[in-house]
């Protein structure tokens, strides 16, 4: 069912184009395009392509390629060339990871159902499951991650006894005087107490394992906290490149690093101190993709640095990365350049508007071995001398013909102008004996890293959260036709996570619009899309080869992050008309979701908008944390209703240690106790 509430607020999207306007030629009628087919149907007779499942995708979903290594650094460097132009757009050289720093709009994560991701550590010892010193209090809660046992690094990291703050880690090490303020070693022993005991030279986001620090900022930093007093840096890793996403589980932390390519001198990679890749080690589709980066994903031991396995693989600087406990993935998407296609329709459905003299010339010009742009060039110039002759008339009615075989073309076709090629990368481990003496987990394993089998689906993921594996299948939403003359439309594709081949798809959601947020919990699937409002769209994704779309609910502004709360209860955070927004669905009916409470709030910022890491839930006193600008509100997860504000300057982070709330701003320190919300303490930083 679908339901709508009246939209208020328009969100214009810029995006980055090739440059090149399409040449209209002069000259003949238009073609008359052929019908359009007959749309596929599933055996319960449902249409493909109209968003109500099936397996069946329309049009097919692309070819993925089968990946390789190169067979030699002219190999590589040929490819580097053939491969000009088709990459995505740079990310700024200065920009933190990709995953944290880009988590609205959409933050889409796969959460557990029941439990909040910030909840599950609380009896782990920190984020790699150590035991290292005492045992922590009964509750506390850790960072809100994706996937539950997969830690993912913050600036605020807690054991519950011990609390490490950085608080310009995701702004860069050093503030407008080349200071680095370092990281903060607090004791909140007993809770409710916090006394800075010690300090850590350097900024950045951080893992907790046991006794082990690891920061990761403009190098890689390995510390011994088990005196807080007095934390030793026992190991560090200089970069070459940047770290574009970090993990830790079971003891080991996953570094992915990204290196820029130099098409003259392409290899070794060399990303850290310590890695080297070969040429003939590093992976690549076989056929030509986009290429601005290498990935290297690296196995590191956080008790002394060493490296334990290491895999390279070719990429775009706006890949996604995602991990989970069988695997990790890495997507890079190929989006088809503006120049070829243009010369798909000059020399196809367009042809006949063409000389014959032009037309041989532009496959002439398809022939060469060009780049985008001097391809693009010399199409403008070839169909520039033949206009030239054309009176006004003739070139205007030309003109219009092509427009609008490109067109139908484009729309025809948006589902194979952009692929998301997705490539797994198998983790796995031997069974070792425990180590005692690294302070950490130990016997858990030394991981091993080898390439794993690929896929493709039409249209570009969000982020990270965009990308879910559940029991088999990996689940990837992705928006098809942004960035091209058509009208956008939004997709879920169902793949096996053995083999990487599309098994369903859900396609068509929110035609003219793009996704803001998803969050995949267990069989559901919950999608927003927007451009003037909000549809919030419910899939049953039980059945991986027919998913289905259940119900719809559209309503004023966007949520850009999804958080599940208790029973069939969905929260939304985002923006309406330039303000916080928060909703909570009530999705009991999946056919027929509701809306059980709604809420703007008098704040234009939310540090939720830019890390899915700055949301804090407490499902024992029914509360969320939400930083403003005016400083921390708690509201109720029950109806919305603010509990307590917090005044600390510009708040970033908040966790609990039993039933007291620690809120980090810039500057300062506050502790809440949460059974009558009392400000207990405050401590300058």
């Amino acid at each position: 069912m679908i339901r709508s509430i009246a939209p208020l607020g328009v969100l214009a999207v810029v995006l980055l184009a090739a440059a090149g306007t399409f040449v209209l030629a002069p000259g003949a009628q238009p073609v008359a395009q052929p019908s359009e087919p007959e749309p596929t149907t599933s055996p319960d007779g449902t249409p493909s392509g109209t968003g109500m499942g099936t397996s069946d995708v329309d049009p097919p979903s692309p070819d993925p390629a089968n990946v390789t290594t190169f067979e030699s650094a002219e190999a590589f460097g040929a490819y580097l060339w053939r491969t000009r132009g088709r990459a995505g757009p740079d990310l700024a050289p200065d920009e933190p990871e990709r995953l944290e720093a880009e988590a609205t709009p959409g933050p889409t994560r796969t959460p557990m159902a029941t439990r909040s991701a910030t909840e599950v550590a609380t009896e782990a010892g920190g984020d790699g499951g150590g035991a290292g010193g005492a045992a922590p209090p009964g509750r506390h809660s850790d960072t809100n991650v994706q996937v539950e046992g997969v830690a993912e690094p913050d600036l605020v990291k807690t054991d519950g006894r011990r609390i490490y703050y950085s608080p310009r880690g995701d702004r860069g090490a050093h503030d407008h005087d080349g200071y680095d303020p370092g990281t903060r070693v607090i004791d909140a022993s007993p809770p409710g107490t916090a006394e800075v005991v010690g300090n850590i030279d350097h900024s950045g986001r951080m893992f907790l394992d046991g006794d082990r620090l690891v920061v990761v900022g403009e190098r890689v930093w390995g510390y011994d906290v088990s005196n807080a007093s007095a934390p030793e840096l026992e190991w560090s890793k200089s970069l070459d490149g940047r770290v574009h996403s970090a993990r830790m589980r079971n003891g080991t932390t996953y570094l992915v690093l990204a290196t820029p390519v130099d098409v003259g001198s392409p290899c070794p990679v060399e990303p850290m101190e310590g890695v080297s890749a070969a040429c003939t080690e590093v992976y690549h589709p076989d056929r030509p993709v986009p290429v601005d980066v290498t990935y290297t994903v690296v196995t590191l031991d956080p008790a002394n640095g060493t490296v334990g396995d290491e895999l390279t693989l070719v990429g775009a600087r706006d890949s996604t990365v995602y991990m989970s406990h069988e695997g990790l993935y890495v997507t890079y998407t190929e989006r088809t350049s503006r120049a070829e296609l243009r010369l798909e329709v000059l020399l196809g459905p367009a042809r006949p508007l063409l000389d014959d003299r032009v037309a041989e010339h532009l496959r002439e010009v398809r022939e060469y071995d060009l780049g985008e742009r001097a391809t693009a060039v010399e199409v403008e110039e070839t169909l520039g001398r033949w206009r030239a002759g054309m009176d006004e008339q003739r070139r205007e009615a030309v003109g219009e013909a092509l427009r609008e075989q490109y067109e139908e073309y484009v729309e025809e076709h948006k589902r194979t102008l952009t692929t998301t090629h997705v490539v797994r990368v198998n983790v796995t481990a031997e069974r070792v004996a425990a180590n005692a003496s690294s302070g950490g987990s130990g016997g858990h394993g030394v991981p091993t890293l080898s390439m794993g089998d690929t896929g493709a689906v039409p249209g570009r993921p969000l982020n990270q959260f965009s990308v879910d594996e559940h029991e088999g299948s990996l689940r990837v939403a992705t928006t098809v036709g942004e960035r091209w003359e058509s009208d956008s439309v939004n997709d879920v594709y169902v793949l096996d996570a053995r083999n990487l081949t599309v098994t369903g798809s859900v396609t068509g959601m929110g035609e003219t619009e793009r996704i803001y947020a998803v969050r995949f919990v267990g069989d559901r699937g919950y999608v927003v899309t927007y451009r003037r409002v909000d549809p919030f769209h419910v899939l049953d994704l039980s059945n991986a080869s027919a998913p289905e779309l259940e119900g719809e609910l559209k309503l004023p502004g966007y949520s850009s992050y999804l958080h599940p709360l208790s029973g069939d209860r969905v929260l939304g955070i985002g923006e309406e008309d330039g303000e916080v927004k928060t909703v909570i669905f009530d999705v009991s009916d999946p056919t027929d979701p509701e809306i059980e409470a709604s809420r703007v709030l008098a704040a234009d910022w939310s540090a939720i908008a830019r890390s899915h890491h700055a949301f804090l839930l407490d499902r024992k006193h029914g509360v969320f944390f939400l930083p403003t600008e005016h400083g921390g509100m708690v509201l109720s997860s029950a109806d919305l209703d603010t509990v307590h504000e917090v005044d600390v300057d510009r708040p970033q982070r908040a966790l609990y240690i039993e039933d007291y709330l620690y809120v980090f701003g810039d500057d300062e320190l506050a502790v809440v106790d949460e059974t009558d919300w009392e400000r207990v303490e405050t401590l300058a930083l």
